[in-house]
């Protein structure tokens, strides 16, 4: 899912679940039974992040600030900016999750098409 501000609830047994946050406008949830969860999170809005893999690892190159919990399983902790913080859950029974910072505009999508060469000079 991409283009997502909030709130959301996601709940699966099994497969992937990837999210792209454009917005915080409300809380954030996603659980996993069987699979990895992927975020990512806006930089111009503030979340409390609450992440947890019990079979699984957590990991994220993002700067978190405040009060900060990390460990291989878990990590707790605010990153972003703005005024209040908006609460995001992450809990994957049996797979990893990452915390990235999201794609502006969909990258995949905002790439635009190549330029094609100049003709040759013909005579």
């Amino acid at each position: 899912m991409s283009k997502v501000a909030g709130p959301l609830d996601v709940q699966t047994s099994d497969g992937d679940i990837s999210v792209n946050l454009n917005g915080g406008d409300g809380p954030i949830s996603l659980r996993n039974r069987n699979g990895a969860i992927r975020l990512g999170l806006p930089a111009d809005h503030l979340f409390r992040v609450d992440a947890s893999a019990h079979d699984g690892n957590v990991s994220s190159d993002l700067n978190f600030t405040g009060s900060v919990e990390r460990s291989d399983h878990s990590l707790t902790g605010n990153t972003g900016s703005g005024g209040n913080a908006t609460p995001v859950t992450l809990v994957a029974e049996h797979g990893d999750i990452e915390v990235k910072r999201a794609e502006e505009n969909d990258a995949a999508e905002a790439r635009e098409a190549p330029e094609p060469p100049e003709a040759p000079e013909g005579n």
